[in-house]
């Protein structure tokens, strides 16, 4: 499950640090990427594996320094289940895949959030700051709570 604080406070973890390009530099290379991690780029910045280790993209042909910030965060955090990322560069589509796969491979991660995303799947189940939320509704409506407070 993708646990979500929106407070630093609230973290399990520390908090990696808040340049998540810079962690993906030193520390992930395209020898490290699985077959789920294919499916995750290509989901999240419609690239595609073409040969070797180049990528093809609306924007071009391109190696995984290129891929999105957002794409490359969510890399870090499946690579890397005992840190906690800053969520804060990724767009909807990365957030929402990276619950998605915490689903799928069973993965308990962290992960600092202070501001909303749109969840994009109604079946995906995560946690914020502690509470469990199915879906983009709940997901929402969990967000408004907290804003409330």
């Amino acid at each position: 499950m993708l646990n979500i604080y929106t407070k630093k406070e609230l973290l399990p973890l520390p908090l990696e640090q808040d340049f998540n390009e810079t962690f993906f530099q030193t520390s992930m290379t395209f020898d490290l990427l699985n077959k789920d991690d294919f499916n995750i780029i290509e989901k999240i910045d419609n690239a595609t594996l073409i040969s070797g280790e180049d990528f093809r993209t609306p924007f071009g042909v391109t190696k995984i320094e290129n891929l999105s910030t957002g794409c490359k965060t969510v890399l870090n955090a499946l690579h890397n289940p005992d840190r906690c990322f800053n969520l804060v560069e990724c767009g909807d589509n990365a957030v929402t895949e990276l619950a998605i796969a915490c689903q799928k491979q069973q993965k308990e991660l962290h992960a600092f959030l202070p501001h909303i995303r749109d969840i994009q799947d109604n079946m995906v189940v995560l946690s914020l700051n502690g509470k469990v939320v199915k879906g983009s509704d709940e997901f929402y409506n969990a967000w408004r709570e907290i804003e409330d407070e």
